[in-house]
């Protein structure tokens, strides 16, 4: 009976590595829907890290088509941590059709983050929140 819970137990041991870089790795780009439009951001560093900035980029989509002409801005803060630069909104630039760019503020602290992207594309503001989880290093 034991020596059928060991390769269990090894096999176990073997996988979480695999499975916490699988989920590490899906903070790196990711894609929320917000109303008809997709968001798909990524940071540069590819991995936030604590004490340091980042470069945002957001690729805004509406029925398969990248949007121009879009205004997005965003803001990173700590839900549970009341800071200075909770409300400070960050602008972005075009890069190319549905592509935008900006430099946020430094990572502070580790815990858990949101970059909230505020966006119009001619049809109103939308607002929608990416969480991130910046572990201290």
């Amino acid at each position: 009976m034991s020596s059928c819970r060991k390769p269990i137990g090894a096999m176990f041991i073997a996988a979480v590595p695999l499975l916490f870089a699988a989920c590490s790795s899906s903070d790196k780009v990711q894609t929320h829907q917000v109303g008809d439009y997709f968001l798909t951001v990524s940071t540069d560093p590819g991995t936030l890290r604590v004490g340091s900035d980042a470069e945002i980029t957001v690729h805004i989509e509406k029925d398969d088509e990248s949007m121009e002409n879009c205004h997005p801005y965003f803001r990173q803060y700590m839900p549970a941590h009341q800071m200075a630069t909770d409300h400070t909104m960050h602008s972005m630039e075009a890069l190319e059709k549905g592509l935008y760019r900006g430099r946020g503020g430094e990572f502070g602290m580790g815990g858990n983050w949101e970059l909230e992207f505020q966006f119009n594309c001619g049809d109103g503001m939308k607002t929608i929140v990416f969480p991130y989880e910046l572990n201290w290093m």
